[in-house]
């Protein structure tokens, strides 16, 4: 693993660890907010990872993603459907 690649998965998990420590219902801004930049740096992590090298833009970055994970099955499909909806919302 690639230090960008590891740099990027740490801050996804920073993010996600965010996202589930506030109340969706109370606080449900800061929960998307971070629950979506969780989901950005792990698919940058897994777009460089995979290919190399990533997109600057959020809307390129989901659009690569949702290309590579397309043909690796359902659960994979569904993970770039969710990013992109998160990324559209």
């Amino acid at each position: 693993m690639t230090p960008e690649v590891q740099s990027r998965l740490n801050r996804a998990n920073v993010f996600l660890r965010q996202a589930m420590s506030h109340d969706p219902l109370s606080e449900p801004e800061i929960v998307i907010d971070a629950g979506y930049y969780a989901m950005y740096h792990g698919a940058v992590a897994v777009l460089i990872a995979r290919t190399g090298t990533a997109p600057k833009t959020h809307s390129s970055v989901v659009g690569r993603f949702g290309a590579l994970v397309n043909p690796l099955g359902e659960a994979a499909r569904l993970a770039g459907k969710t990013i992109n909806r998160a990324l559209d919302d």
